[in-house]
């Protein structure tokens, strides 16, 4: 029996970008022979890469505890207050007197 033929007997329409063995191209994986076209980094390239990372994060987590602050302090609403000084903690572990 044939790959394209299902066991009901009747024969199966081959999508445009289908081949006969029922392997689409533009669904390729990534496993196997893609190996060899990976770039390897050295060790003192990896740290220079994880200080770049480590640095956006900071000044990531320096934007959010600014944002998380002023909103606190621009609000009256005691519910949202407490939503932001628990997120204010959790990211930050900045305690907020309430």
């Amino acid at each position: 029996m044939h790959p394209d033929q299902p066991r009901t007997g009747y024969h199966r329409c081959l999508a445009q970008s289908e081949k006969a063995d029922g392997h689409r191209p533009e669904f390729e994986a990534v496993v196997g022979g893609a190996s060899c076209r990976q770039v390897m980094t050295t060790y003192k390239e990896e740290l220079e890469l994880m200080d770049d990372i480590t640095q956006q994060q900071n000044n990531a987590t320096e934007g959010r505890s600014k944002e998380l602050i002023t909103q606190y302090f621009s609000t009256d609403d005691a519910d949202l207050r407490q939503i932001i000084a628990s997120d204010l903690f959790k990211e930050l572990g900045v305690r907020v007197k309430l």
